[in-house]
């Protein structure tokens, strides 16, 4: 081949990538949920699953998002979020102890169940989701348009849901006449 045709054959196979928006650097934003502690000038505290998190509020530098557009309309921004011990989804971005939080989304008064288990069925007609518990037991979530999905490689809502079967998730619910359903699912590895 000659150095001309490995050149062409090279710019073809970069277009396809210049229309993605994580090729030119967007932060992936991910979810979680917690009790938020406090938030301040620079940051936010909660507690999720038992530990206590700090995420930064990111200051004047504002990057680029792949954040869904209709979650992050029915959220807060982090930084105008001011309602201690409200249980809440935290979008945010970064890893390990560097996470900058995004937006806030206020879960309301619950009661709330977490439970983990692994999916069964899930019928995307009806929005059903059935899952065996880490117990053994099977149990049936409706899934809302709203809920929040954690799907290990961005954010999603609701209505995009679509678990393998077999995959393993922790959800968070909440019940009702006779149903519950999922207000936060994270599927996990």
């Amino acid at each position: 081949m000659s150095w001309r045709v490995f050149i062409i054959t090279c710019i073809v196979a970069t277009i396809p990538g210049l229309g993605n928006a994580r090729a030119w650097g967007q932060m992936i934003v991910y979810a979680m949920t917690g009790t938020i502690r406090s938030v301040s000038a620079t940051e936010l505290t909660a507690t999720t699953s038992g530990v206590t998190q700090t995420f930064s509020l990111g200051g004047k530098s504002h990057p680029s998002l792949d954040f869904d557009r209709d979650l992050r309309e029915d959220s807060t921004p982090a930084a105008e979020f001011h309602k201690p011990d409200a249980f809440a989804v935290i979008y945010y971005y970064g890893l390990a102890s560097d996470k900058t939080a995004v937006a806030v989304k206020d879960l309301g008064a619950g009661p709330f169940e977490r439970i983990t288990g692994t999916v069964k069925h899930f019928d995307k007609h009806s929005h059903r989701l059935t899952i065996t518990t880490d117990t053994g037991k099977p149990e049936e979530f409706a899934v809302g348009e709203k809920a929040v999905i954690d799907t290990g490689m961005r954010v999603e809502p609701g209505r995009k849901l679509d678990p393998p079967s077999g995959s393993h998730i922790l959800v968070t619910a909440v019940p009702g006449n006779g149903t519950e359903t999922i207000v936060y699912l994270r599927l996990q590895s």
